[in-house]
């Protein structure tokens, strides 16, 4: 059960994780727009 637990916080994070670092590239492409 404790397993189960921890495989889903860890799924959890790293789609936080991804989500993070779309969003950053996102903005990032974004202020290159704004630059050009």
């Amino acid at each position: 059960i404790v397993l189960g637990i921890t495989l889903k916080a860890i799924t959890v994070l790293v789609s936080y994780l991804c989500t993070m670092e779309v969003t950053n590239q996102y903005k990032t492409i974004k202020r290159m727009d704004m630059i050009y």
